[in-house]
C-alpha cells in the first residue's frame, strides 16, 4: 500500500494555506464564523451542481458519455470547500473522518486505508439513481449542503450556531466524496495528486497566470 503523502492532515495544511492567500490577496476575510461557513457552503453546493451535471442525471435527456477526468475535477473541488469549511470549524482530521466507519483506527485518516476499505458506488449510464450510484452520493452531498446552509443562513451571530451539528454535516460531506472517490477507483495519491494539481492552478488564477475558467 502507498501511503505517500496521501493523509488528510496534509491536505487540510495546504487547504489552510491556499485560503489564507486568497482573503489576503483579495482582503475578504468572513467577518463571523456563520458569513464564513454560509459563503463556503454555496459554493460547495455550487459544484456539487456541476459534479451532477457530469453524471448523466438528467433521465430526460439522451445520456452521454461519462468524462471521468470531469468528474475528478468536480469532486476534488468539492472537496476544498468541504476542507476549507472543516478548518474554520477548527475541525481534526479524526473528527472529519467520524462517519467513515473502517477498521484499523490508526490509520483511519490514511486516504489509501480509506479508499481501499469501502463499498464504491457506481456511474450509472442513464443516469437513473440506483442505490449505489454516483448520482444518489451527489444528492447526498446536496442534502447535507442543504442542512449546512440552514444552520447559518440567518444566523447573525457565531454564539447561535450548533457547531456539534454543523461538524457533523461536514463529515458526512467528506463521506460522500470518499464514496465517490472510491468509486472512480481512486487510490489515496491518485486523490492528493488531483488534489496537488489543482491547488497548484488555484493559486494561479489568483495570480492571474492561469486562462482556464473555475475555481
Amino acid at each position: 500500500m502507498i501511503a505517500v503523502r496521501s493523509k488528510i492532515e496534509e491536505i487540510m495544511s495546504m487547504q489552510h494555506e491556499l485560503d489564507e492567500y486568497i482573503i489576503a490577496k483579495r482582503d475578504c476575510r468572513a467577518k463571523s464564523k456563520c458569513e464564513a461557513i454560509t459563503r463556503i457552503t454555496t459554493a460547495l453546493m455550487v459544484e456539487a451542481s456541476e459534479l451532477m451535471q457530469e453524471l448523466n442525471f438528467k433521465w430526460f435527456k439522451p445520456a452521454k458519455e461519462v468524462n471521468i477526468a470531469n468528474v475528478k475535477e468536480e469532486l476534488i473541488d468539492i472537496l476544498h470547500f468541504t476542507i476549507s469549511l472543516a478548518n474554520n470549524l477548527d475541525m481534526s482530521p479524526k473528527n472529519l473522518c467520524s462517519r467513515i466507519h473502517v477498521p484499523m483506527i490508526d490509520k483511519k485518516t490514511d486516504l489509501d486505508h480509506i479508499l481501499t476499505k469501502h463499498g464504491a458506488p457506481r456511474i450509472i449510464p442513464k443516469g437513473c439513481v440506483a442505490k449505489d450510484s454516483m448520482v444518489l452520493y451527489t444528492q447526498k452531498l446536496l442534502k447535507y449542503g442543504g442542512m449546512l446552509m440552514a444552520q447559518t443562513l440567518d444566523r447573525e451571530q457565531d454564539e447561535h450556531l450548533e457547531l456539534p451539528i454543523i461538524e457533523d454535516y461536514v463529515a458526512y460531506i467528506f463521506l460522500w466524496i470518499i464514496q465517490i472517490a472510491k468509486g472512480l477507483k481512486m487510490t489515496g495519491v491518485d486523490f492528493y495528486k488531483v488534489y496537488e494539481t489543482k491547488w497548484e492552478e488555484n493559486k494561479k488564477r489568483q495570480d492571474g497566470e492561469s486562462t482556464k475558467d473555475g475555481y
